[in-house]
């Protein structure tokens, strides 16, 4: 399943595209496109905060082990935000 979404790296300029869970990794299509291997992720949450957020949206922040911080915002509405959330995290740590 993809999402559309909004999604800025370091703080980085504003990129819209798309994000699925593939096998293994997180992808982050556009330009330029970005994956992100689910052993990579160390943090994930949602932040709400106002200079957090993209294009007024709360955010998901993912934060790698290697110290990359990634900010996502989804066209799909909050809801669909939390269920991202809980997806990548069941796909970090299988049953």
């Amino acid at each position: 399943m993809a999402y559309a979404v909004v999604w800025s790296e370091n703080g980085g300029r504003l990129r819209a595209g798309s994000l699925e869970l593939a096998h293994g990794a997180l992808r982050l299509g556009g330009k330029p496109e970005r994956r992100l291997a689910y052993d990579d992720v160390e943090d994930v949450r949602i932040d709400r905060r106002p200079k957090i957020r993209l294009g007024g949206r709360p955010t998901l922040v993912i934060e790698s082990r290697g110290g990359d911080s990634l900010r996502i915002a989804s066209f799909d509405g909050a809801g669909s935000l939390h269920e991202l959330a809980e997806r990548l995290e069941a796909a970090r740590h299988p049953a």
